[in-house]
């Protein structure tokens, strides 16, 4: 995890974790243009890829696999390095000049870049729809809390003297923190202002700003409560699968780049024509992977620390 993750941050989430951790999301604009720059590749490599040649190569990386590499670099960092390497190696590619990768291999790393162009174009308006429902519902639930507060004012005044009555209000209004929690707590609110109004004057208690209203707007407020969380808990899971997805998609694009690049580099050994494929999406892991090496090899056996 829009990956525009959230670039991976980053929808590859409740705090979502993001699709695109190496550079951030894109705007709409920019990432609706992706399906439409990888379908313009797609057209020099025409050949598809059957069933059982693509279900062949998707078994060279595991899923789990694929997914671990993938969060570490976000998706616009990947289809860009997928645009680039395919204008760098096209003309060998379909020249038949790189030896252990050819077109085939490369129409299915372009099929995987388009599905991920796909998520990518919508990933921010994912994210910009759940953000404006979250925004809607606070606004509903910052309401709640003033009715709430309104009630407890109410409650308090108008039972001073009633000990009983206040121990019964300091139960009810609990912590709040949990969403059954609180909406048991708007619940019980209720419940003790009917009760605390029940032998008090109308006029008085129109004059504490008491409605009828009121109440059935506490207890409403309870369902809205459970509801929203329900509603906001599945929303995550939407992102967060979709960023899970993303994440897939990213490591065996990955995977497909490191072959393009390796089968390029030993083909030019001994055919110069073939270029080279430097691109960053590649290099980068190649640095994390050097530093991580150095970094161990720096430390004797005997001062690693404990722990």
């Amino acid at each position: 995890m829009p990956k525009s993750k959230p670039a991976q941050t980053p929808i590859k989430p409740a705090a979502i974790k993001s699709a695109l951790p190496e550079s951030t999301a894109p705007s709409a604009i920019d990432a609706a243009t992706y399906p439409a720059r990888i379908d313009e590749l797609l057209a020099s490599f025409k050949a598809p890829v059957n069933a059982a040649s693509r279900a062949w190569l998707e078994e060279q990386m595991s899923e789990s696999a694929a997914r671990d590499d993938g969060a570490r670099v976000g998706s616009t960092t990947i289809l860009d390095g997928v645009i680039e390497a395919t204008h760098i190696a096209q003309e060998s590619l379909l020249a038949g000049k790189i030896v252990g990768y050819g077109p085939l291999r490369h129409r299915y790393c372009l099929d995987l870049a388009r599905a991920l162009a796909d998520k990518v174009a919508h990933f921010d308006a994912s994210i910009v729809g759940a953000a404006g429902a979250s925004a809607e519902k606070t606004s509903s639930l910052r309401e709640s809390r003033d009715d709430r507060r309104r009630a407890l004012r109410v409650i308090k005044n108008l039972t001073a003297s009633d000990t009983a009555a206040q121990a019964r209000l300091k139960k009810v209004r609990g912590r709040n923190e949990r969403p059954d929690e609180r909406a048991q707590s708007l619940q019980g609110i209720s419940k003790e202002l009917s009760a605390a109004t029940a032998g008090v004057p109308a006029e008085l208690v129109h004059d504490a700003g008491v409605t009828h209203g009121l109440s059935q707007r506490l207890n409403g407020y309870a369902h809205a409560v459970v509801s929203t969380h329900d509603t906001a808990h599945e929303e995550r899971a939407a992102v967060a699968a979709q960023y899970d997805a993303m994440n897939v998609l990213d490591g065996r694009i990955r995977h497909e780049l490191r072959a393009l690049e390796g089968a390029m580099r030993d083909s030019r050994k001994s055919d110069k024509s073939v270029p080279e494929l430097k691109i960053a999406v590649l290099r980068n892991g190649r640095k994390k992977k050097a530093k991580a090496a150095s970094g161990t090899d720096a430390v004797p056996a005997a001062k690693k620390p404990i722990g």
